[in-house]
């Protein structure tokens, strides 16, 4: 099976016994400038990250809009500089503070001002071209390093490395015809790690204690109905879903045993090519992009719709769709506070009230 190489977009999700290394000095300074009206305020936005009445949304490679969740009006823009360039491509929000993925290296931010805190990229944090998403368990931030197939613990109080699990995958990479194997996305469901992964035997589930590193099962996906996966996955207690080996199809995996709970189809649009996945609650969302793509909640207990809402505010249009990074529009979603968020990569953020399904906002 060819792997298409992981994007942030696919994974760019956010949510309402080692010797311990210090995270290394770095000349990274934090700029912040308050602003309530900023030119070409998205370009390209990439990823988001919501708390109370803020939302963070990520500018790949460039910046971090900061803005008020309750009105869309901008609060900050963050332009954090290391050696004179940012590249944010991911980020997550912990107990006040903002994580963010940025050239082979993990950024610490204070959530309040946007001030820098710490910098962390020495060489044994096992970090990427290709690290990301940012993951917590209680006093712990987990990365994915797709590239380097490990997984890194920091506490997330200093900074300082806790271990580096070594995935140990067996993968291929042939340049000649661009195959290329390995893990693809994470996430926490209780003292579980769990990481979607591609490779030469047939995709599978790893699945990692939180307290030790070690691994506690591989869950294989055989001829099951994710056996084509892209790999994109939300967590949550003992479940874990997937995207199935087809459009219009998820799996609910029960994380104990690794059997299947459930396998969730619906039609396009409901269900199409899913760009992202979180679960709030009892409330599974998740971004699609067909024609002109569409948000859908799911109820997390039975698979059901609760609704679909189609992107009738910023219709895209084929050629949009065929310069967009993995075809992808939709590259993330937020929920928090009775509102859904989802970016746009074609330059705005939408707002819609996840109570109703109605419209709110298109901020651009």
């Amino acid at each position: 099976m060819k792997r298409i190489v992981r994007v942030p977009w696919l994974i760019a999700i956010a949510l309402i016994g080692s010797v311990a290394m210090a995270a290394e000095p770095s000349p990274f300074s934090s700029e912040v400038s308050a602003s309530t009206k900023v030119p070409a305020l998205f370009q390209e936005p990439w990823a988001v990250a919501s708390h109370g009445s803020h939302l963070w949304v990520v500018n790949f490679s460039k910046n971090i809009v900061e803005l008020d969740a309750d009105t869309g009006s901008v609060i900050r823009i963050i332009t954090a500089k290391d050696d004179g360039n940012l590249e944010p491509e991911s980020i997550s929000y912990n107990a006040g503070h903002l994580w963010v993925i940025s050239n082979n290296s993990v950024a610490e931010l204070n959530a309040s001002d946007g001030a820098l805190i710490r910098v962390m990229r020495a060489k044994a944090y096992d970090f990427d071209f290709d690290s990301g998403p940012i993951d917590f368990s209680e006093q712990t931030a987990w990365v994915l390093n797709a590239h380097n197939e490990s997984v890194t613990e920091l506490d997330a109080s200093s900074g300082a490395l806790i271990r580096v699990v070594h995935l140990h995958i067996q993968f291929l990479s042939n340049p000649t015809t661009g195959v290329f194997y390995g893990p693809l996305d994470m996430a926490i469901s209780g003292s579980r790690v769990v990481v979607s992964d591609l490779t030469v035997t047939g995709n599978q589930i790893i699945e990692l204690n939180t307290l030790s590193g070690l691994v506690i099962r591989v869950i294989k996906a055989g001829n099951g109905p994710w056996r084509n996966t892209r790999g994109i996955l939300a967590a949550d207690g003992d479940h874990v879903w997937i995207t199935g080996d087809s459009y219009g199809k998820l799996v609910d995996l029960d994380t104990r045993t690794g059997s299947v709970i459930r396998v969730i189809k619906h039609k396009v649009p409901v269900v199409g090519f899913v760009t992202a996945m979180i679960v709030n609650g009892s409330h599974l969302w998740i971004t699609n992009q067909d024609n002109t793509g569409s948000v859908t909640e799911l109820n997390a207990n039975t698979g059901s719709v609760i609704r679909a809402i189609k992107d009738t505010h910023y219709r895209l249009t084929k050629a949009q769709v065929g310069h967009s990074h993995g075809g992808a529009a939709f590259t993330a979603v937020a929920a928090t506070r009775s509102r859904v968020w989802v970016v746009n990569q074609f330059g705005s953020v939408m707002e819609w009230n996840s109570s109703n399904g109605s419209f709110i906002r298109n901020i651009k």
